[in-house]
């Protein structure tokens, strides 16, 4: 009997070895901005922009046909919902499994046809991971993101739209806006 409980004993201690030195992150900080545009270009064909700035990660797509402008008014397509989700799906997937403290994540997508405008889309992190783990209702989770149709003074490029890092003061404060 002693051998069988030092067996168990042993077994336990193994997987508990194993499980402890194999929980590596899926993907290095020093990777993530590489990762998204290599996941981007294989998976969906788009090509994208990306920087890390501090702990905020800004991507830029530049896709035809996501924009339209019917007069005055500018929209989104009838494709965007699926492409704006495969570009959420790619920015969630990897910075969920990343070792980098990023708090924030900016999405901001543009197209040819429609020049000098482009949508942003910023969200918090936590506001990602409670959403996962269902302590955030989904309503509360879009409410919390932050949607804006802008216009850009200079050409759209990834440089001249996201200057700096977010903080959750400045989130905060746009969203009360």
């Amino acid at each position: 009997m002693p051998r069988a409980v030092s067996a168990a004993a042993l077994c336990c201690l193994l997987g508990i070895a194993l499980a402890s030195g194999g929980c590596t992150s899926s993907y290095r900080k020093e990777q993530i901005v590489e990762t998204v545009q290599r996941i981007c270009k294989d998976e969906y064909h788009y090509t994208v922009s990306a920087r890390l700035d501090g702990q905020t990660l800004a991507v830029l797509l530049q896709h035809d046909g996501i924009l339209e402008q019917v007069g005055g008014q500018v929209s989104l397509s009838d494709g965007a919902n699926e492409i704006l989700g495969n570009m959420i799906e790619v920015l969630h997937r990897v910075l969920l499994s990343s070792d980098a403290p990023i708090q924030f994540y900016v999405l901001m997508v543009s197209d040819r046809s429609v020049p000098g405008v482009y949508l942003s889309l910023v969200r918090y992190l936590d506001d990602v991971r409670r959403a996962n783990a269902q302590m955030l209702a989904p309503t509360e989770f879009f409410m919390r993101t932050l949607l804006d149709l802008k216009l850009a003074q200079q050409p759209v490029e990834l440089s001249t739209l996201q200057p700096r890092e977010i903080h959750l003061e400045e989130f905060l404060s746009w969203q009360l806006a």
